[in-house]
């Protein structure tokens, strides 16, 4: 989606799913998450270690899915010339009161105070209030910047040029899921929906 710069590349670490809130596991090695969770915290300590960062952005998850970025955050503190530490989170993570559970829980809302500088967040406030929502406002307000939504610039088309190149004549639903890896579930009930919604004998099938 977005080109990488002269300079930029990726360091991959285990791949995990999310199975329910907060619960992860291995998506494809067969070692177990004790394992998986060293071999991150391992591959991300040794990256900072030899990179020794100027800047870190921790994208989403403050502590990491298993608390594997505490080491990394407590490392890079110590440092003489520590880096500016910055928290990205898109603007809708969870249902306020889940979200709010699971930072009080692991221990996020601590580490933020402890360790971040900064929080981004990518989104505007006008759509959705986060800082409120989560529990960011009172204490964390000086730190909080909201980015706008990051994405590929489009020009703006009406809606007759976009049904003329979608070939769309009669009404149209757009479901969306973000990333998509859990959406299914959200589709097909739409598109059950849909099906007793007169005039849609034609419709898409999931």
């Amino acid at each position: 989606v977005f080109k990488l710069p002269p300079g930029v590349d990726f360091m991959k670490l285990p791949s995990v799913i999310k199975r329910d809130t907060g619960v992860w596991h291995p998506l494809r090695l067969r070692i177990g998450l004790d394992k998986t969770k060293a071999l991150r915290i391992g591959t991300i300590q040794e990256v900072a270690h030899v990179f020794q960062p100027q800047l870190l952005l921790v994208d989403h998850v403050p502590v990491g899915i298993w608390g594997e970025l505490l080491p990394l955050l407590e490392m890079l503190k110590r440092r003489d010339d520590p880096p500016v530490i910055v928290l990205g989170l898109r603007d809708i993570l969870d249902r306020p009161e889940v979200t709010r559970a699971l930072w009080e829980r692991d221990g996020s809302y601590q580490a933020i105070r402890k360790f971040y500088d900064e929080i981004f967040i990518y989104g505007c406030r006008e759509v959705f209030d986060t800082s409120s929502h989560y529990g960011l406002e009172k204490e964390f307000a000086p730190m909080i910047r909201y980015c706008g939504y990051v994405c590929a610039k489009e020009p703006y088309k009406s809606k007759e040029q976009m049904r003329k190149e979608l070939q769309v004549e009669r009404r149209l639903v757009v479901v969306m899921g973000g990333g998509g890896l859990d959406a299914y579930p959200m589709m097909q009930t739409c598109m059950k929906v849909t099906s007793g919604v007169n005039g849609c004998a034609n419709r898409p099938k999931a």
